[in-house]
C-alpha cells in the first residue's frame, strides 16, 4: 500500500513480533529469577520446602542441653536449632497431647558421624526443609547422605530422652523424621517431632 495505511498482513506480522518478543522477555526474566533464587535459603533447589505452620517469629537457639536431652546416643559439639509447639491453624479441634517440631543443624564428633554414615542409604539431592533461618549454618559444598528413620532413632537413642520438668514446649517423647549427615564437615541436619506429656 502506498497511502501509508498498514495492510492486514503487516498488522499480523507486527502482532506476531510483539507476542514473540513478550514471550521471550518473560522466559528470560523467569530464568534469571529462578537462577537468582537458588541457594537463597527459602527453598531454591537445595532444600525442600519449609512446611511447618507457624504464627510466631522463629528464634534460633544454640544451647546443647535441648539437643543432648533428645539424642543422648551422639556427641554434639555445636548446635543451631529451632523448636516450636506445633500449630494446626485450627482452634476448634484441641489436640489430645501438645506436639512440637524440632529442626537442627549440628556439628558432631567424628565417631557419631561415622555411626550415622555407616547406616546411611546414599547421597541426597535435596536437603530436608528445615526452618529457613537455620540454612546459613549448612556447609554449601558438602555432599550429604540420608539415614533412615529407624536407624536414626536407634543411633541417636531417642527412646532414652531425658525426663525433665520444663514448663514450655519441651517434651519427653521424641522421634526423628528426617536426618542427613556429611562426613566432610561432621554436620548433621535433622527434622524431629515430639510430644509434651
Amino acid at each position: 500500500m502506498d497511502d501509508g495505511v498498514l495492510g492486514v498482513n503487516d498488522c499480523r506480522r507486527r502482532d506476531i513480533l510483539f507476542v514473540s518478543s513478550t514471550v521471550g522477555v518473560t522466559m528470560f526474566l523467569g530464568g534469571c529469577l529462578s537462577w537468582f533464587d537458588k541457594g537463597r535459603g527459602d527453598g531454591g533447589d537445595r532444600f525442600a520446602k519449609f512446611t511447618e505452620y507457624t504464627t510466631t517469629e522463629a528464634v534460633v537457639k544454640t544451647d546443647l542441653a535441648a539437643v543432648e536431652k533428645r539424642m543422648p546416643g551422639i556427641k554434639v559439639t555445636e548446635a543451631h536449632w529451632v523448636g516450636e509447639q506445633k500449630e494446626t491453624g485450627r482452634y476448634d479441634l484441641p489436640a489430645p497431647e501438645p506436639r512440637y517440631w524440632f529442626h537442627l543443624v549440628a556439628t558432631l564428633r567424628s565417631d557419631s558421624v561415622d555411626a550415622l554414615v555407616k547406616a546411611s542409604t546414599g547421597t541426597v539431592d535435596v536437603l530436608p526443609g528445615i526452618q529457613p533461618d537455620l540454612r546459613k549454618y549448612v556447609p554449601t559444598q558438602d555432599a550429604f547422605v540420608s539415614v533412615p528413620q529407624g536407624k536414626a532413632d536407634e543411633i541417636l537413642d531417642v527412646k532414652h530422652v531425658a525426663q525433665g520438668d520444663e514448663k514450655d514446649w519441651e517434651g519427653d517423647v521424641f522421634n526423628v523424621e528426617q536426618l542427613v549427615v556429611t562426613s566432610a564437615s561432621n554436620v548433621m541436619i535433622l527434622i524431629g517431632r515430639g510430644i509434651m506429656r
